[in-house]
């Protein structure tokens, strides 16, 4: 199953024409251009989250203002960090730091208390929201995931998820009440299998 999964993607990415994203790892290896390199990119824009403190380079700017600290070739303008927490830290500084300490321990709180609901398909539903949250802040720290309109709005969705999860709705009425009822005895019209076979 493996097989055909990993088979299936690779299909799958060239019949769409992804085949340049299969094979982006070894054209970045092998280029001469070595803005590429990830590590390159964050130790400069540590620099400018440095330079820039305490409220940042401004929304949009690290294309500005990663030049000046750029100790490479520059053939290729960068324009993010590939690490969408060092770009809040360097586009809005001690603000962005802030705020975005906030929101991840809103989602985190969020998941979890949409995680403890009754409901057992709504409990379901949020842990597969948290989990899919999770993934895209993972990969936020390798890439600019999160300024990709597409993950953007999934993200949202998935975050929409997890705040209807909370709310009450009609069935967590008729739930409780029927767990205060306790089990109910059958229907006086209702046979039981075995008396039903004793009797013919």
């Amino acid at each position: 199953l493996a097989a055909l999964l990993i088979a299936g993607i690779v299909v799958g990415s060239i019949f769409v024409g992804g085949e340049s994203t299969l094979t982006r790892i070894a054209e970045t290896t092998a280029s001469g251009d070595v803005t590429t390199d990830r590590s390159h990119i964050w130790s400069v824009t540590t620099k400018v989250i440095v330079n820039s403190m305490p409220l940042g380079a401004g929304l949009g700017a690290l294309g500005a203002a990663y030049t000046p600290f750029d100790t490479y070739s520059g053939l290729a303008r960068v324009e993010q960090a590939h690490n969408d927490y060092l770009q809040v830290a360097a586009d809005a500084g001690v603000v962005g730091i802030i705020i975005g300490l906030f929101f991840l321990f809103w989602l985190f709180r969020q998941g979890m208390n949409s995680a403890a609901v009754a409901n057992s398909y709504r409990r379901g539903v949020a842990i597969g929201a948290v989990v899919g949250c999770f993934a895209v802040l993972v990969h936020s720290i390798f890439d600019f995931v999160l300024h990709i309109t597409a993950v953007t709005v999934m993200f949202i969705t998935l975050m929409t998820l997890l705040v209807a999860c909370r709310q009450s709705y009609d069935d967590d009425v008729a739930n409780a009440e029927a767990k205060k009822r306790g089990p109910q005895p059958p229907p006086a019209n209702l046979t039981p299998i075995g008396a039903a076979k004793r009797s013919t």
